[in-house]
């Protein structure tokens, strides 16, 4: 045997022989180097060592011994492989002489650890009511746990003992986890080591999954998704669950799915069914990674053979045949009669995944002992494994090692671990000539599709579309077709007569390295919205890489269909590929010549627009939806859509019959019709129609002032693009999206609705138009305002909204506001704008907004209501408008984009899903009731007039929630369930209305002092502060901003944020009052819980925007006092701490 020294001295030789032949390849992949383990001159290949290891700890911690037999010791390879490792570890077509040609010396890139029964205090009983909170990231303090275990209620008596043995070991400690993970946490983190970034952490129940990348490779990894699904007792209690993260490096996307499913024997169809849930319940990174891992306690038992059809096996029939097996060592037998594998063959789960044969004895039930020494009570069975897939042609997840340590004592299971590997991607040569890629799939025809949830075969009615990843490099033409047509009840559609059609730009490497192409089969549904069936994933990449070298080529396709890695039907298709010959006058599309295009229609008066037409349908803004729903886009009319040209002249004609006085009941039943079909498109409420139809019966006219300053460039500003990604975009084309769907509504509606230009530097442009007059049809109205705002470039030096608004007072005459005023009417009056103002008297920003601020005065003299439609998200100037506003104006109400604008309704009233069908609405002024969502946490009394008026309607009462609580929830949740559900952009995913579940919080959390709502201990303090009067300010701050009892750890930010006004006065006794702690905004507790991962990160964010403007020393008074100006600096500092820990 070769001692250590020689072994060292070896590899020193090796590495300075080599020295010269390391290349920038091998530095930018650090994990593998230019030699082979056995000193062969084979270079090694670079790439990713992955090793992945899952184990059943039941329910004890593991020794140093167990533990140093599942985990390579600080990461080093050589602990994994060596030449002294069984043979019956090395997975099928592994040499021992090369490892399929690795770097066998180093450290792994990157470690991932999946926990099950990881809790050391017993089976922890949880729901997804707890879950999602107390193991929804990786630490959870002891305030948390208390007031979230509140958050279910009382525990019922026969699991009282269970939930109090739970609190008594998470909430001892400042930092106590779950079930005493904590120091489970710290053992597994000191025996990787110091080179690694432990990069994720996620607990749910008995589960954690660790992820771990060395150093080097931590600044270009990043995890993406992180998020976890119950699938227990009742499919709701944590016991048996999944946690699922995507992992990227580089550009490379990795996902781990760790999962604990449901045990004993015949339960096979229940474990096959918490797989697919699990991957419902967590988007299925799957489908979107280049390459997968599921790994974890599956709990897929042997089948033992029967004795004849029919019959079952007893127990101690079983037991002997699993002894016999056990005595002869046939492990081949045991990998036949596996579960697991029968449901790979038959496609049941995991479609596309692999798994190597298992050449060790079966993991489960053994003795806690060395070796593998059974308890035949239970039929010994591979329980524990680990799974991967690839989506890449290009190249492939390689397994290296597969073994279950034996030394490990501590469970009733073995551990398993492998080492993967994967290859870096091949260099790839990009063409100058070849930018554009034509690709068509034609000829398709589906086969068995199983319809999703209680569908029957005859109500499938489908459609193929196709999307691309990422979605910049579709690029989309007249001639493009994305969607085919719907086809009817049946379970296997044909479209041999059509054909998908797209472009993908070949521009960089960096865009073209992994990206897909996803043919998916969708189930029309005109009223709930359309739900994808199944998915199949093409390499695009793979694609590109075969056609380089030739002008064209063709191939046929048949693919499964997947939905949650199940098989849901076959998909036979034509894949024809060719290269786009550019014209030769490549430039004769710049923007100035598309500009002066579209200007020279608007002045001929052209109705063909084809060109402008073109450049829209080109962008990746095309499949936004101007009107809302994606049903738009089907040739069937959907249930408002209003496309008789009849109505449309009539709806003119009443515009016009309004305005006069002059309307029948028939013109109002026409209104009215043609309302109740604008708010179905925005999928509202009926109930709705009242409120809407009041404001529109009263708003006189609209009239939109649009910015087109040079600053409505900046590209800060975001769209939904297809299945509700968020697109980047400027704040110029998002606001003529905004103001295409208003030009539409005014249209059809008959609303009269004038659009004015701020500024515009072309002379050929005209600086107003008008929809929903009587003078021309809906048609040629919205024609004018889609040619007008695409002819438009903003460029404008300045944005001289003070002079418009005096001259707007100015013409306003006396004898019109009488006669508005006498009816009852109003204008509506929207600003859109980037915000800042210029004014030719102003020097500064500040200014221009007082003198903003002296000019909306006037307003309130007449019949005006005003709308601040802000294209920004910069929180100094929607502070500097609302500060304007509250001393300007009455009746006004200042929006942000759609995204901004759910995200401040969420921080106050996050019990709300804030649809785009109520930005809408708000944007248009017919919803004034609703402008303090966005301002403060309402009171229940205005909750509940507020779903009263919008949700229920003067057909019905809702129970007011302080006569009876049950009954109002009760009410909430059956409008929940007759109203369609709506996207949640803080959430990204469909949510009904109202969150009932943080409005039982906010509940309980008023009916008690704000003093009460922690944890006892931490109360008790702040109280004896508060009747301590030595006590100083810093004491008093050191006390709100640390956890008890020794106030040395920063509380979570969290807590931070939703406590501010217990550090401010008047509940701080140590500062004096000053109206600028006035100002303060208090956020919703709830806003906070429930969410992890991005959702909980963007929330954190929003939230640290509003306490930086507040708090940062540059926007405080001026006439502070000493304590104040401590106050603001202690909280500061704090803050800035919190934050670098809490968001990354």
């Amino acid at each position: 045997m070769r001692s250590r020294s020689h072994e060292r001295s070896r590899r020193s030789q090796s590495s300075q022989h080599h020295a010269p032949s390391r290349s920038h390849s091998s530095r930018k992949n650090p994990g593998c180097s230019r030699r082979s383990s056995d000193g062969n001159s084979k270079a090694n290949r670079n790439g990713l060592r992955i090793f992945v290891s899952t184990a059943n700890l039941g329910h004890c911690l593991p020794d140093e011994d167990s533990l140093a037999a599942v985990l390579p010791r600080h990461g080093k390879v050589h602990n994994v492989i060596h030449f002294s490792v069984k043979s019956s570890s090395i997975v099928n077509g592994v040499s021992r002489a090369s490892w399929n040609n690795i770097n066998t010396h180093g450290k792994l890139e990157v470690i991932a650890i999946g926990l099950q029964e990881a809790t050391s205090s017993g089976n922890i009983l949880t729901t997804s009511g707890i879950t999602s909170k107390l193991t929804g990231t990786d630490i959870k303090e002891r305030n948390n746990f208390k007031r979230v275990l509140g958050s279910i209620g009382k525990p019922m008596d026969d699991l009282h003992c269970m939930a109090s043995d739970f609190m008594a070991n998470a909430v001892q400690g400042g930092q106590a986890e779950l079930g005493g993970t904590k120091k489970l946490k710290d053992m597994i983190v000191q025996h990787i080591g110091d080179d690694y970034t432990l990069l994720t952490e996620f607990q749910r129940g008995e589960l954690v999954l660790y992820l771990f990348v060395r150093n080097d490779l931590a600044p270009s990894s990043k995890v993406t998704l992180l998020k976890g699904a119950n699938v227990g007792v009742g499919g709701i209690m944590a016991n048996k669950c999944g946690i699922a993260a995507l992992l990227s490096v580089g550009d490379t996307r990795l996902s781990f799915v760790c999962a604990h499913l449901s045990a004993h024997e015949g339960n096979y169809q229940s474990r096959n069914s918490n797989v697919a849930d699990i991957l419902a319940g967590t988007n299925d990174p799957t489908l979107t990674s280049h390459h997968s891992f599921v790994f974890g306690d599956l709990n897929y038992r042997t089948e033992l053979p029967r004795p004849s059809k029919g019959d079952t096996l007893t127990k101690e029939e079983a037991k002997i045949i699993s002894q016999k097996m056990i005595a002869q060592r046939d492990w081949v037998k045991f990998n036949e009669l596996d579960e697991l594998r029968k449901a790979l063959v038959k496609k049941d789960i995991l479609v596309g995944f692999h798994t190597p044969d298992c050449r060790f004895p079966p993991t489960f039930k053994v003795e806690k002992k060395e070796g593998f020494h059974y308890n035949f009570q239970r039929t010994p069975s591979y329980t524990d494994r680990i799974l991967w897939k690839s989506n890449e042609e290009t190249r492939r997840i390689e397994p290296i090692i597969y073994e279950a340590p034996s030394n490990f004592t501590t469970s009733d299971h073995k551990p398993v671990r492998g080492l993967f590997f994967l290859p870096s991607r091949p260099s790839l040569k990009l063409d100058s000539e070849k930018t554009l890629l034509n690709v068509e799939l034609s000829q398709i025809q589906c086969k068995g599709l199983k319809p999703e949830g209680g569908l029957l075969d005859s109500d499938l009615n489908t459609f193929m579309r196709v999307r691309c990843e990422p979605s910049h490099l579709l690029k989309i033409s007249t001639s493009s077709r994305l969607q085919t047509d719907t086809i009817r009840i049946t379970d296997r559609p044909s479209w041999r007569n059509d054909a998908l059609r797209f472009q993908v730009n070949v521009l960089s490497k960096g865009d073209v390295r992994g990206s897909n192409i996803y043919l998916e089969s969708v189930q029309e549904n005109m009223m709930a919205g359309s739900t994808v069936l199944g998915t199949v994933v093409f390499d695009l990449e793979h694609t590109i890489r075969k056609t380089l070298g030739v002008k064209e080529r063709s191939e046929s396709l048949s693919c499964d269909l997947l939905r949650h890695s199940k098989c849901v039907g076959k998909v036979t298709c034509n894949l024809q590929v060719s290269w786009h010959q550019p014209p030769i006058s490549r430039c004769s599309t710049s923007a100035s010549e598309r500009n002066h295009q579209a200007k020279s229609e608007l002045q001929s008066g052209s109705e063909d627009g084809s060109s402008v037409t073109e450049k829209v349908s080109n962008s990746p803004l095309r499949q936004r939806v101007s009107e809302v729903t994606p049903a738009a886009r089907s040739k069937s009319k959907s249930q408002g859509e209003v496309k008789d040209e009849n109505i449309s002249c009539r709806v003119s004609t009443y515009s016009s019959k309004r305005r006069n006085g002059s309307t029948s009941s028939h013109d109002c039943n026409i209104s009215e019709k043609v309302l109740s079909g604008y708010l179905s498109k925005l999928k509202l409420p009926q109930a709705l129609l009242l409120a809407v139809k009041e404001n529109y019966y009263l708003s006189d006219r609209r009239m939109w002032v649009i910015d087109s300053s040079c600053a409505m460039q900046i590209r800060d500003s975001c769209l939904m693009g297809d299945d509700n990604k968020v697109v980047q975009v400027s704040r110029w084309e998002e606001l003529c999206e905004c103001v295409c769907f208003h030009s539409k509504m005014g249209a059809r509606v008959g609303m009269e609705t004038d659009f004015q230009l701020l500024y515009t530097s072309d002379s050929q442009i005209n600086l107003r138009f008008c929809v929903g007059s009587s003078k021309k049809t809906s048609s040629d109205e919205i024609e004018v305002a889609r040619k007008t705002m695409e002819a438009i470039t903003p460029k404008a030096p300045h944005t001289p909204l003070v002079e418009y608004i005096q001259n707007f007072v100015k013409n306003f005459s006396s004898d019109e506001a009488h006669k508005l005023k006498q009816k009852g009417k109003f204008i509506s009056l929207i600003l859109a704008t980037q915000g800042v103002p210029t004014s030719k008297d102003a020097k500064s920003d500040s200014d221009a907004f007082r003198a903003l601020g002296q000019a909306l005065k006037s307003l309130n003299k007449l019949p005006v209501k005003l709308v601040i439609r802000l294209c920004t998200g910069d929180e100094e100037t929607v502070r500097c408008y609302n500060e304007v506003l509250t001393h300007s104006l009455q009746n006004c109400d200042v929006l942000n984009d759609y995204e901004g604008e759910a995200m401040e309704v969420y921080l106050y009233n996050p019990w709300l899903t804030y649809s785009l069908g109520l930005h809408r609405l708000r944007e248009a002024g017919l919803a004034w009731g609703m402008d303090m969502l966005d301002e403060k946490t309402l009171s229940f009394d205005k909750i509940h007039r507020f779903c009263n008026s919008y949700f229920y309607g003067k057909s019905r009462t809702l129970p007011h929630p302080h006569d009876d609580w049950n009954m109002f929830i009760d009410a909430l949740s059956k409008l929940n369930n007759e109203e369609m559900l709506q996207y949640h952009p803080v959430k990204k995913k469909m949510c009904p209305w109202i969150d009932l579940r943080k409005l039982e919080s906010m509940y309980r959390h008023r009916k008690k002092p704000r003093a009460c709502r922690d944890n006892t201990k931490e109360t008790k303090s702040s109280e004896a502060v508060l009747r301590d009067s030595d006590t100083s300010l810093d004491a008093y701050l050191q006390k709100w901003a640390y956890q008890p009892p020794a106030y040395q750890v920063l509380k979570p930010l969290t807590d931070m944020l939703t406590t501010v006004p217990d550090a401010l006065p008047p509940i701080n006794p140590k500062v004096e009052s000053h109206e600028y702690f006035l100002k303060w905004k208090e956020f919703s507790e709830e806003a906070f819980d429930e969410e992890s991962g991005d959702e909980l990160t963007a929330v954190l964010r929003k939230a640290m925007k509003k306490v930086k403007l507040f708090f940062h020393p540059d926007k405080l008074p001026a006439d502070l006092t000493e304590s104040q100006s401590k106050l603001f600096k202690a909280m500061w500092d704090f803050f800035m701490k919190s934050e670098a820990i809490w968001i990354k």
